[in-house]
């Protein structure tokens, strides 16, 4: 197995496995070129591959494959989808494991002949009495070879977008240098990545100068009780200090405190004293709120400078830091000023992790579930196998697939016009709770208590399972999260529904999860959601009492 990052990935597998499909899928979600060894095989011999047997034979057609698949070998960022016997040769297949990252998809005899389908051109299996049973002789001759590779993917009962999401969580991205996961987010000219592990300073310095170059200057905007109690906020700034010119750091009130038009007021005021100009960058080091503001700060200062962000809670390294949603509070809401202003990168050191109290670690866990709910059903599985009790390796794991979700909805719907409605979910009467406590309720708890909400909600209309609903409530619970709703639904709460920055004249995009892994967006008027949740809290509660 290479250790370089940016080496081919080799997809082989026997026929009808989908190796193209998920070749063309993968090289999407990594930014890489895709190719197939058949197509430069049928390139280099002007002939499609069935003619080329009928002249040659299958010695002429391997020794054709080989060659193709040395050429190809040398490419970087590159996923190489190979026919179906191109492993089964013992040089082909050393030579893949030396040059790249080799993942076998799988499938039963039964599976691929039916996918293939009769008269399909499939030189091995055409005119057989028995396809089946021919299919199951090759397959018992190819799979010792298919066996040696790196990662194995069984592909029956998945869909190709899911054979793909299970490749990349297989492979990590991990780098051998440290370097961590790498998940792209793809948005053309305003593409950036964001990088994932425990990370040194250094590497961390080293990501966020390469993003930000070349700048006049950079302002570290800092969390002040992070920067108070981790020592790697100030090996950061000096790290960066060393790379970048103009290295300044600036300290914010603690949390959502900073998130106010009073305090960009002040960071903006600090960024014109020091002469930072039109080429200068900002970095938010520390939570949601943190990079929030950094990244409105960034947006508004002379009407935009370039920004990254280093979050250091669970919440923002999940939500917060990516997709480009940047805002402050105001007194009627969360975030109901702000602007989209996409990052130059994100880099989410799980070293910070550490140090955070255990009430925010949780609290950041209600994002990840929420991921689970609305695109990816295996992190509630593994959240339920683990509770509360994460290993290392299980955060990065979780933290990459939350980002991917997220990553891939934001790809799709950068401005929030349509499928990224789905990201709310949990988040209407999550907000009205936040902002209805004074933010004396963190936002995960919030959202926690959201998505009980949305799931009975959504229940009562018939888009959700009463199954799920306990399934959630139970998840939720075992987390340490909130879950009692009931006792929370004062006016005071139902009050703030209506003045949800997601409301669309009349109505609010409501987000309903009909099983884990879907979404439906529904347009609500207010009153119909406050009526709800008035007839189901406790009586005292509903009068205000």
């Amino acid at each position: 197995m290479s250790q370089d990052p940016d080496a081919p990935i080799f997809l082989v597998g026997f026929m009808a496995t989908g190796k193209t499909t998920v070749g063309r899928l993968l090289a999407a979600r990594l930014g890489w070129d895709m190719v197939d060894l058949d197509d430069l095989v049928v390139a280099e011999a002007g002939m499609p591959v069935a003619r080329i047997f009928a002249l040659e034979g299958e010695a002429g057609f391997r020794d054709r494959e080989a060659r193709a698949l040395r050429a190809a070998g040398g490419r970087r960022r590159t996923v190489i989808a190979t026919g179906g016997g191109a492993a089964c040769a013992e040089d082909n297949l050393r030579a893949m494991l030396a040059a790249g990252r080799v993942v076998a998809l799988a499938v039963t005899a039964e599976e691929a002949v039916r996918r293939a389908g009769a008269g399909s051109g499939r030189p091995l299996l055409d005119g057989k009495s028995d396809p089946v049973a021919a299919a199951a002789a090759l397959l018992a001759a190819r799979g010792p070879y298919y066996a040696r590779a790196e990662v194995q993917i069984d592909t029956v009962d998945r869909t190709p977008d899911e054979v793909a999401a299970a490749v990349l969580d297989r492979l990590g991205r991990a780098t051998a240098t440290g370097a961590g996961v790498v998940i792209p987010v793809e948005l053309g000219p305003r593409r950036y990545e964001v990088r994932i592990g425990r990370l040194e300073p250094a590497a961390v310095a080293d990501a966020l100068a390469a993003a930000l170059q070349p700048t006049t200057g950079v302002a570290v905007l800092v969390d002040r009780d992070l920067g108070a109690r981790s020592p790697r906020v100030a090996a950061l700034v000096e790290a960066l200090a060393a790379r970048l010119p103009a290295v300044a750091r600036y300290d914010l009130p603690a949390g959502e405190a900073s998130k106010s038009l009073t305090e960009i007021e002040r960071t903006t005021e600090w960024l014109a004293a020091h002469g930072y100009d039109r080429r200068a960058a900002l970095v938010g080091v520390g939570g949601g709120a943190t990079t929030d503001h950094a990244g409105f700060a960034a947006a508004v200062y002379l009407r935009g400078v370039r920004f990254a962000a280093c979050p250091t809670t669970l919440l923002a390294m999940v939500d917060a830091s990516v997709g480009g949603k940047t805002g402050v509070d105001l007194r009627a809401g969360k975030n109901l000023v702000g602007a989209f202003h996409q990052p130059r990168a994100v880099v989410a050191d799980l070293g910070f992790l550490d140090t955070l109290p255990d009430r925010e670690r949780i609290a950041g866990l209600a994002e990840v579930v929420k991921c689970g709910f609305i695109a990816d059903p295996e992190i509630l599985t593994i959240l339920e196998r683990t509770g509360a009790a994460i290993s290392p390796e299980t955060y990065l794991d979780l933290v990459a697939r939350a980002v991917r979700v997220k990553a891939e909805v934001v790809a799709e719907d950068e401005t929030e016009g349509g499928r990224r409605a789905i990201l709310n979910f949990g988040h209407t009467i999550g907000h009205a709770l936040e902002a209805a406590s004074g933010y004396g309720l963190l936002h995960g708890e919030a959202v926690s208590l959201g998505m009980i909400a949305a799931l009975g909600l959504g229940a009562a209309r018939g888009e959700t399972p009463p199954a799920l609903v306990e399934r959630g409530r139970a998840l939720l619970s075992r987390l340490g999260l909130p879950v009692d709703l009931e006792g929370r639904l004062g006016p005071e709460v139902l009050a703030r529904i209506n003045v949800d920055k997601k409301r669309a004249g009349r109505a609010i995009k409501f987000v309903f999860c009909p099983a884990p892994g879907q979404t439906r967006l529904v347009e609500l008027p207010p009153d119909e959601i406050v009526r709800h949740f008035q007839e189901t809290a406790p009586p005292n509660r509903a009068r205000g009492a």
